[in-house]
């Protein structure tokens, strides 16, 4: 079994294969809302900045931290459920992220890296200008859209179950598309 992740820091969207067949999906959800155990009501947050003047940075990192590890346990619980032999992962290109942006998402194939080792499995890395490379190809186009990538996926596996909410469905076909490059060989990835 493999595991193909779509990675992002909010919404992480994940698929498990066995061969070329899909087996289930999902996507792990976080948000500064859903933190709950990190998040100081309004009137802590404003008791903080008045008398201890706790900079907002900080605040943030405490989230940032708690977001990582919720992300690696769920992570984690996917992987001893499924037993994956391999991790395949869809980074995005840091070229035009701003700076909180390009740290958010160091911070999650940190996450990724971390899991793979821990649990001794092969991890690909997959760009995510390879899958759109693969999208442009396919439908013939200059500019993908995040429906291009539900399409694909749905065309490329059937039985691909995606939510019905449709600002989650490109993370589930966006991992799917990942392991597809991976699987026909239609680009070079980079295994580490």
């Amino acid at each position: 079994m493999i595991l193909a992740i779509d990675l992002a820091f909010r919404n992480i969207g994940w698929c498990v294969f066995s061969e070329k067949y899909f087996v289930s999906c999902g996507v792990i959800k976080t948000s500064d809302t859903q933190i709950v155990s990190y998040r100081l009501n309004e009137l802590d947050k404003q008791f903080y900045k008045e008398n201890y003047k706790l900079p907002t940075y900080h605040y943030k990192n405490e989230m940032y931290i708690h977001t990582i590890k919720t992300c690696i346990l769920i992570l984690d619980d996917i992987v001893k459920g499924f037993s994956p032999e391999e991790l395949v992962c869809e980074v995005p290109h840091s070229g035009g992220m701003d700076f909180r942006s390009v740290s958010q998402m160091a911070m999650s194939i940190s996450m990724i890296a971390s899991l793979s080792a821990l649990r001794n499995y092969k991890l690909i890395v997959v760009q995510q200008s390879v899958s759109k490379k693969i999208l442009k190809q396919h439908f013939n186009i200059k500019e993908t859209t995040k429906q291009h990538s539900v399409e694909f996926a749905k065309e490329k596996f059937p039985d691909l179950v995606l939510p019905k909410q449709k600002e989650l469905q490109h993370h589930i076909a966006d991992a799917a598309i990942a392991y597809y490059s991976t699987k026909e060989l239609l680009y070079e990835s980079q295994s580490i």
